[in-house]
């Protein structure tokens, strides 16, 4: 629960510098395990211990893709 968190945390203070509102990240069903920016800051990339590894849009929060069992 930590994890989740202080990930939330950490989305919802970069997405702050960019936009007006938060963004926050739901779709995992455990703990998230690493976070990482695409270089253009664009793209965000999640693991869990799901097994799950997840792409979504910096600036919507939008869930780009989905791969399971990673």
């Amino acid at each position: 629960m930590h994890r989740v968190l202080t990930f939330a945390f950490a989305l919802s203070v970069v997405a702050a510098a960019r936009a007006a509102e938060p963004v926050v990240l739901s779709g995992h069903k455990d703990a998230v395990t690493g976070v990482a920016f695409a270089p253009d800051g664009k793209t965000v990339a999640t693991t869990s211990a799901d097994k799950a590894l997840r792409l979504w849009d910096a600036k919507t929060g939008k869930q780009l893709a989905c791969l399971d069992a990673h």
